[in-house]
């Protein structure tokens, strides 16, 4: 058994990851919810679909957001089950066994009005930090999750 010495840096790593990953959720993705219906995984799906602006098939959209493609269907069925549907589901022409989303105009005015709010929190969050510590903080957390 290693030594407590040892183990501390890591707990206080772990727990301060933690923290951090609650209060995100809570004060940024609690609020997008509470603002908008949105829940961090199909903002995050819109974004992709906002930035890409074009259909794109359910399974490179699950590579993009990192969910499977299951889980990816499950929130296009619900965006498609909403009042005015979010998005839109057509056959992929070029393989008939595959689907193409793409956002509807719904779906564009419910993340234009959410984007400015919600980019507002993200940056409230960072404040206390530089821009180079955040830039730091980036490169840190991408290398801590690759490969997972």
């Amino acid at each position: 058994r290693p030594p407590r010495s040892t183990l501390f840096p890591y707990t206080t790593l772990f727990r301060s990851l933690i923290r951090a990953s609650d209060v995100i959720r809570e004060e940024i993705y609690g609020a997008l919810r509470r603002d908008t219906g949105l829940t961090e995984g199909k903002f995050a799906l819109l974004m992709i679909l906002y930035d890409i602006s074009e259909p794109v098939p359910l399974v490179e959209l699950s590579v993009r957001i990192g969910v499977s493609p299951s889980t990816t269907s499950i929130m296009v069925t619900r965006m498609l089950q909403t009042e005015e549907p979010l998005v839109a589901k057509t056959v992929d022409p070029v393989d008939a066994r595959s689907a193409l989303i793409s956002l509807t105009p719904a779906g564009r005015r419910l993340l234009e009005s959410a984007m400015l709010p919600h980019f507002n929190r993200v940056s409230d969050f960072a404040k206390t930090l530089s821009s180079a510590e955040r830039e730091t903080m980036i490169a840190l957390l991408k290398k801590l999750v690759a490969g997972h």
